[in-house]
């Protein structure tokens, strides 16, 4: 894709913000749950701190992926039964490479009028490390494109890194 198709395609850019998720340090993408791990030399994935230099779209594909601490149970309502509480630790069912997190994320942007619906698709992103007041800040830049107009897609889950209704 050339630069100028890539500057026509709608971009959402999010910060990076440090925080504690039960215990252990990393970066989550400012307003959702996601957080950001890396794959360490023995292909094991750890939470990212921080970030000293910006992180290419094949990079961030091929070497990062997407961490949610889960509880995890087993029954339901009175026998519901914890088998492992979420404690900040990240196991291989909490984690999803950056590549299929990306291929999962859409967004339908859905309207009364026939043929007015949209479905966004996640493109690529990378990360973007910037000088704020002196203080490094790394932002996660996204880029979407208009896969169709459909009405009948009404379904479709909102992603909190979609490009706003335009």
């Amino acid at each position: 894709m050339s630069k100028l198709e890539a500057s026509n395609l709608p971009g959402v850019s999010a910060y990076l913000d440090r925080r504690d998720v039960n215990g252990t340090r990393c970066l989550g993408v400012r307003n959702t749950e996601y957080n950001l791990v890396r794959r360490n030399d023995e292909g094991k994935f750890e939470p990212v701190d921080g970030f000293t230099k910006s992180v290419s779209s094949e990079e961030l594909n091929a070497n990062y992926g997407v961490w949610q601490d889960k509880e995890v149970t087993k029954g339901m309502w009175w026998w519901k039964e914890t088998v492992r509480p979420k404690d900040g630790k990240v196991d291989a069912d909490e984690v999803q490479n950056f590549a299929d997190f990306r291929d999962s994320q859409v967004s339908h942007r859905w309207s009364r009028n026939v043929g007015c619906d949209r479905l966004w698709t996640f493109d690529s992103a990378n990360v973007e490390v910037k000088t704020i007041e002196d203080q490094p800040k790394a932002v996660l830049n996204t880029e979407w494109s208009l896969y169709r107009g459909d009405w009948n897609r009404y379904w479709e889950p909102m992603s909190p890194l979609a490009p706003p209704n335009a």
